[in-house]
């Protein structure tokens, strides 16, 4: 073979390779993407202050934990928050297992309130099945399947895969299968970063001896995207982690990214103290 013909096979097999290789890629299994991407999760927790009109209502946190075989992700929830035409003072936990590669297991979200609790358990039971099943106060409320194949994500979460596997820029677009807890139905939802900011948030706190609460102390700069998509809140920011920076909830209720001791010190020292003003805090 003259050396031109070895050039031009030797080219003719590099052009196959890079072709098999942009194949692979464009047509990549999304599990095995998100699988990928999933390494990329840092273990972290976040807390925030539950605001409502301009007033403090509660404070909630978000946690991340990394395991060697799990995922771990845990939301907490207590205040004094809005429910149809009153208020309820509630606690609220959801404990979510994943799988290292993002493949949901289960959630367990326990809500309390005074004289009452109520336990739901929502179990992958097959590859396109999920289990709930419910309880108040130890009596068994039932079971109820749901089609949901996977991967799937509670509306707090579902911005993870968008963020994890998708360049974090204005226009950037994936569907997402997101289960509501609320309706139990999964369904796939379009989500698309809609606008791209800055937010200063409080990153530690110092306690006023005169005031005797806590105050920002250090801020720093967070860039974050908004994401739009049904199921979402309709003001929803987040960081390049896919971590709530601030949202906003049809009703009125946001969610502040803020320091712990400013999100529940002071939210449970002024429950203490009913009588004295509910000051703003970021």
């Amino acid at each position: 073979m003259s050396r031109r013909g070895i050039a031009l096979a030797v080219l003719g097999v590099w052009a196959v390779a890079v072709a098999l290789l942009a194949s692979r890629s464009i047509n990549r299994d999304p599990v095995e993407v998100l699988a990928i991407a999933a390494l990329r999760i840092q273990p972290r927790s976040i807390y925030y202050t539950i605001e409502r009109g301009g007033a403090v209502v509660g404070a909630a946190s978000s946690e991340i934990d990394t395991l060697t075989t799990r995922i771990i992700a845990t939301d907490y929830v207590e205040g004094v928050l809005p429910a149809a035409d009153s208020t309820l003072d509630l606690r609220l936990r959801a404990r979510s297992t994943f799988t290292r590669a993002l493949s949901f297991q289960e959630i367990r979200i326990l809500l309390q309130t005074p004289g009452d609790s109520l336990t739901v358990m929502v179990r992958r039971a097959s590859a396109d099945l999920l289990r709930v099943t419910g309880d108040r106060d130890g009596r068994m409320l039932g079971t109820q399947d749901i089609e949901a194949r996977d991967p799937v994500f509670m509306p707090q979460w579902a911005a993870l895969p968008l963020m994890l596997t998708q360049e974090a820029r204005e226009g950037s677009s994936m569907t997402v299968r997101i289960l509501d807890p609320r309706t139990r139905i999964a369904r796939e939802t379009p989500l698309r970063i809609a606008a791209e900011s800055l937010f200063v948030v409080v990153d530690s706190a110092a306690f006023d001896a005169r005031d005797r609460t806590w105050v920002p102390a250090l801020r720093d700069t967070v860039r974050a995207w908004r994401v739009t998509g049904e199921g979402l809140p309709p003001t929803f920011w987040i960081d390049i982690a896919g971590r709530i920076v601030e949202a906003e909830d049809a009703g009125g209720l946001r969610l502040r990214r803020t320091a712990f001791e400013i999100a529940f010190d002071n939210w449970r020292n002024r429950r203490r103290r009913p009588a004295q003003p509910i000051a703003h805090s970021q």
